[in-house]
């Protein structure tokens, strides 16, 4: 099957990295047991790096003990346990994160030299301009982080990007968004695909699909447009589809969503999981033929999907996504052949895709291959670092 991708992150970079960085000094606020994004790439990102014999620290705020602990050849130093100020508001618990962070990267500085440092948040790239290591720091973006900030943040954001070695966008949505913001190219910006989540083998064990099952997993937040999924579905069971959606998640949105679905009558039809297991999650993954993402972006715009680590490992199963058009899916997603990117605010145009694959089976079938076949063949922990280096070393060269 031809592609006519819209883009791509193959070939992204065409330096050769003759040797990696000795030791990498990862700063990012959150890593499991927090769930989400962030937490799921800060975590995979280390242990990349430490299958690549990379010395590996991670400087981090979690819901854990504070001190170091060492997790798959992984130092990680948490700084804040946060449930114990949970008496402070959010930007006095914020700025505590930020100088703890600070204190301790000092710390791990002096003990250590660092070839490379790697924030997985951009103002945690301030404490690497601010310790002289902005010529050897690369930030990651993603996406929402970007755009919903005040205006002085923005401001601070820009010059941060300047004047760090390398940035990693994680789809060319986000850098293109970044890029028209920021006003100027940034030439020292790159993107780079994120990886999965669980490892292709367990991806290649799966029944036949069954696209009756619907599965979702995400964080419940307005972006994510889960009334939206739901509405689609009520379209489907008034049509005479006997289809099931199961949402596993928990967030902000909860008690909305349950209402929504309260509203619709789908209560046998809509399953809310809550929180699950990794393991619970490879048996949706397995059990269920779509996967329904109709994100969009909101807040003016300002909070997008920057790549939907979801969406690919639903891929790397045998799902076919179901995704909205808005953000880092349209990367990856070739409508029609590897899934289908919908108007997220549309419950028609999100049924007409659906519909198109109940109906369908056969050619069904073949895009869920497809979609596994593209994901396991292009999505990468090891590439992600590999890129991550490669433009390092690129920038480097270039000073």
């Amino acid at each position: 099957m031809l592609f006519s991708f819209r883009r791509t992150a193959e070939s992204e970079f065409e330096v050769n990295l003759d040797s990696a960085p000795g030791n990498v000094l990862l700063m990012t606020v959150l890593y499991p047991p927090a769930v989400g994004g962030f937490s799921t790439y800060a975590k995979q990102v280390a242990a990349a790096y430490a299958r690549a014999g990379i010395g590996v620290t991670v400087i981090t705020a979690r819901d854990a003990p504070v001190g170091l602990t060492k997790e798959g050849g992984v130092d990680v130093y948490n700084v804040y346990y946060l449930p114990r100020h949970r008496e402070l508001d959010r930007l006095s618990e914020q700025l505590m994160v930020f100088w703890r962070i600070f204190r301790c990267a000092i710390r791990c500085l002096r003990r250590q030299d660092y070839s490379l440092v790697h924030t997985t948040h951009w103002y945690l790239a301030v404490i690497a301009l601010a310790l002289g290591m902005g010529a050897r720091t690369v930030v990651s973006v993603h996406g929402r982080e970007l755009f919903v900030l005040p205006r002085l943040l923005k401001r601070i954001l820009h010059i941060c990007l300047r004047r760090v070695r390398a940035i990693l966008a994680i789809s060319h949505s986000t850098l293109d968004r970044l890029r028209q913001e920021a006003h100027h190219q940034l030439p020292h910006a790159g993107v780079s695909w994120t990886g999965i989540s669980f490892q292709p083998r367990a991806a290649s064990h799966r029944p036949a699909a069954d696209f009756s099952r619907l599965f979702c997993m995400c964080r419940l937040e307005e972006r994510k447009n889960l009334p939206g999924a739901m509405q689609a579905v009520r379209l489907l069971v008034d049509e005479g589809f006997d289809v099931h959606l199961f949402i596993a998640g928990d967030g902000r949105e909860r008690e909305s969503v349950a209402a929504e679905r309260a509203r619709l009558g789908l209560e046998n039809h809509v399953a809310l999981l809550g929180q699950i297991s990794d393991e619970e999650a490879i048996r949706h993954y397995c059990e269920c033929g779509i996967f329904l993402h109709p994100q969009i972006a909101t807040d003016g715009g300002n909070d997008i999907e920057g790549f939907g680590i979801a969406v690919a490992d639903a891929m790397s199963f045998g799902c076919i996504p179901v995704a909205g058009a808005a953000g880092g899916p349209s990367d990856y997603i070739c409508d029609g052949e590897t899934g289908f990117l919908v108007d997220g605010r549309s419950p028609a145009a999100i049924a007409k895709s659906l519909r198109m694959i109940l109906t369908n089976p056969e050619k069904s079938g073949m895009i869920a291959h497809e979609a596994q076949r593209f994901a396991l063949e292009h999505f990468s922990w090891d590439k992600h670092i590999q890129d991550i280096l490669k433009l390092a070393q690129r920038q480097e060269n270039a000073q």
